[in-house]
């Protein structure tokens, strides 16, 4: 079939309609670009939604008084950025279904219960490994900018600072510093659009760091100095702030300016604590 277009006298092909049309299309181009950039960059930008922060609980049955403890005093936060919580219960030391349902009834904030898939260690590449597939379901779904809060059954919440901080500042990590450089294990912020990296990233160097530094065998290597290795494998935001009470810092503190700067209290040996100090430091700061 010929295309063609006939005016007077002038036959014009559809192929010469269209080099003309090119030709003009490049002549003013730049021109329109530059007219539709600056309609664009006048109109006012979205601003981000700020991202929410989901829980990642390791407990077991021994250990279900304290965590409701832990649980009370985070509903006390009354936390607008609160996500769900999710509760990974040791496979070997699980809740019966009467706790199950007591910690169901109890709170309102959404709450989750899943068993791991081994039992729950101290340490070792197992519980990094059990950490890591956590972390990848509970990241399904979730925006880039939520933050992943992991946390222990042993944590009493006295503010909700750190976790207004984390979500305004957004980086990539952030948990309470150590002497050594890492994020201390009892609670960290991990970004989902980080955790996508470091679920994926190799273990070897991690688990080799992490058990070295401590002088342990790789069966014994601490999993919070693994998941800071991932962290900086695949970041350089990662940020170490203070923001956890040890128990040199709470002997004889009161309510008030003694615990103001303070986020969370970690019951563990390592700090001067022990799990049972929790209660009388519940009734200490909290009963009225």
């Amino acid at each position: 079939m010929d295309h063609t277009h006939k005016k007077g006298n002038a036959v014009i092909s559809a192929r010469q309609c269209i080099a003309v049309l090119t030709a003009y299309f490049l002549m003013v181009g730049h021109d329109m670009s530059v007219r539709f950039k600056k309609r664009t960059e006048s109109l006012p930008s979205a601003k981000a939604t700020p991202g929410k922060v989901y829980f990642f609980y390791c407990t077991c049955g021994r250990d279900f008084k304290y965590l409701v403890l832990s649980l009370k005093s985070l509903e006390l936060l009354q936390l607008d950025c609160l996500g769900k919580v999710y509760l990974y219960i040791d496979k070997k030391d699980p809740f019966t279904s009467a706790q199950t349902k007591e910690l169901k009834d109890s709170f309102t904030f959404l709450l989750e219960t899943r068993i791991t898939r081994w039992p729950l260690a101290w340490g070792g590449v197992r519980l990094l490994l059990l950490e890591l597939a956590a972390f990848e379901e509970i990241n399904t779904g979730l925006s880039p900018e939520d933050l992943i809060f992991k946390t222990d059954s042993d944590v009493l919440f006295i503010s909700d600072k750190i976790f207004k901080k984390a979500v305004s500042e957004n980086h990539d990590a952030m948990g309470q510093r150590t002497s050594e450089g890492f994020m201390e294990g009892g609670s960290y912020f991990l970004k989902s659009s980080l955790v996508r990296k470091i679920v994926r990233s190799p273990i070897r160097k991690a688990i080799h760091y992490s058990s070295t530094s401590w002088d342990v065998p790789i069966t014994m290597a601490p999993e919070d100095r693994a998941i800071s290795s991932l962290v900086k494998q695949n970041t350089s935001d990662m940020v170490l702030s203070e923001y956890r009470l040890s128990g040199y810092a709470l002997r004889g503190a009161k309510k008030g300016k003694d615990i103001e700067p303070y986020s969370v209290i970690h019951f563990s040996p390592f700090y001067n604590f022990k799990k049972e100090q929790m209660f009388v430091v519940w009734d200490h700061l909290f009963s009225e």
